[in-house]
C-alpha cells in the first residue's frame, strides 16, 4: 500500500508521502490509548450513508431521478390512502462523511404505519457507499439489518 502511494504522488511535485518507520507499532499504540481511554476517539467520520427502506407516495417523488425499471416493480396502489405509493425508497438518516461525535444525541426519524390495523412494522436497514442514493436496490446499497417491531392498534408511529 505504502508503495502505491508513493509512486501515485510521485509525479506531483513538492508533495512526499511520509509513512512512520514502524507503521505496526502505531496500530499498536492507536489501539493502546482507545483501550486506556475509550474517549480518546472523540469523532468518527461516517465512511457511509446509512437510512432505512421506506414506501413514499408517488407524487412526491422526483420521477425524473428514478430509473424506469425500478418504479414498475416496486410502485403498488394504496387503497387505504387512494394513491400509488413506491417502496424501496432510501430514507436517509445520515450522509457520507458527517462527523459523528461521541455524545452526540441518537439520530431519530418518527414513521408512520401504513394502515391503522398493523400491529408490527419491519424496519430495513442499509448502508450505501452513495452521497444520495434514491433507492435501496442500487448497486451501492447493502442491506445491514431488518427488525420487526410490534406494535398496539393505538399506536400511529414509530420511532426509530
Amino acid at each position: 500500500f505504502q508503495m502505491r502511494m508513493k509512486e501515485g504522488f510521485k509525479q506531483n511535485k513538492g508533495i512526499s508521502v511520509v509513512t512512520p518507520g514502524l507503521p505496526g507499532l502505531c496500530v499498536v499504540d492507536g489501539a493502546a490509548r482507545y483501550g486506556i481511554d475509550a474517549n480518546f476517539v472523540k469523532i468518527r467520520r461516517l465512511p457511509k450513508t446509512y437510512g432505512v427502506a421506506v414506501a413514499r407516495p408517488k407524487t412526491e417523488l422526483a420521477l425524473e431521478n428514478v430509473p424506469k425499471d425500478f418504479l414498475s416493480k416496486n410502485q403498488y396502489y394504496h387503497k387505504g390512502k387512494g394513491e400509488f405509493y413506491v417502496g424501496n425508497c432510501f430514507s436517509t438518516f445520515v450522509k457520507k462523511g458527517k462527523e459523528i461525535k461521541l455524545d452526540d444525541k441518537p439520530i431519530q426519524k418518527e414513521y408512520t404505519k401504513s394502515s391503522k390495523d398493523q400491529t408490527s412494522v419491519a424496519i430495513r436497514i442499509f448502508a450505501s457507499t452513495s452521497d444520495n442514493p434514491l433507492t435501496t436496490t442500487e448497486a451501492t446499497s447493502s442491506e445491514l439489518a431488518d427488525i420487526e417491531l410490534t406494535m398496539t392498534q393505538d399506536q400511529t408511529d414509530v420511532m426509530v
